[in-house]
């Protein structure tokens, strides 16, 4: 469906930081600051919970990251 588009399924910390190196997006409900600190492409996060007070820690402020 998507030939341009590769989608990883990342439940563990470990998946993720295997993944997020190479992600332009991430689809979580958080998102820690190892993980952040590994994502040398991520431009977008979108949150699976309500409200996103707890991502606006400063190390992910200081990031790009929509």
């Amino acid at each position: 469906m998507f030939p341009h588009v590769d989608f990883a399924d990342a439940r563990s910390p470990q998946a993720i930081l295997d993944e997020i190196p190479d992600a332009d997006a991430a689809l979580a409900w958080h998102l820690g600051k190892t993980a952040l600190g590994a994502a040398r492409r991520l431009r977008w996060i979108q949150c699976t919970g309500a409200g996103i007070g707890h991502l606006l820690y400063p190390e992910m402020l200081a990031r790009p990251v929509v």
